[in-house]
């Protein structure tokens, strides 16, 4: 397999990732390759893409320590892309259709925790108890998709990322 810089990654279109790396999966705006065995790319789709790639950025970065223990580390972020280590998702490792944080999470407060975290960053509750928002790395379970905010959250992202971004 072709060795690829973040540059030319970044340079890459849909097309380029379909032929070139290992499709994961997809949302609404954005569709995950596998890089190699380690790393996985989330790539934009268009504008919804590029704003959901800032948000979880934004947030990995800004976030107290209380919650950063839950998400999966951003290694790499522009518009396009962000890099992330790759996980096993929730639903392939226990195949149900619902999460209890709980169970997963070893810490007591876990449940509260999530719930203060998306109202300080006005993400989608919903979302964020999503099995598929959830993988497990070295037999752990953290929060892999954290980018849905809010209608409220969306105003404030936008602005954000006109600060930040342009």
């Amino acid at each position: 397999m072709k060795k690829y810089t973040l540059e030319q990654l970044s340079q890459l279109s849909i097309k380029d990732f379909n032929k070139n790396f290992k499709f994961l999966g997809e949302g609404i705006s954005r569709r995950v390759y596998s890089i190699n065995k380690y790393l996985v790319v989330k790539v934009a789709k268009g504008e919804d893409g590029i704003h959901q790639n800032f948000v979880e950025n934004y947030v990995f970065n800004n976030c107290a320590v209380k919650y950063k223990k839950y998400l999966c580390p951003i290694l790499y972020y522009n518009n396009k892309i962000l890099i992330m280590p790759k996980a096993e998702p929730f639903l392939n490792v226990l195949r149900q259709n619902f999460i209890d944080l709980s169970l997963i999470r070893d810490e007591v407060t876990v449940k509260q925790d999530i719930f203060n975290f998306s109202c300080e960053f006005m993400l989608f509750l919903d979302d964020l108890y999503s099995p598929s928002s959830w993988g497990m790395i070295y037999d752990n379970y953290y929060l892999i998709d954290y980018g849905c905010t809010s209608d409220i959250g969306d105003t404030l992202y936008e602005k954000l990322f006109g600060i930040y971004c342009n």
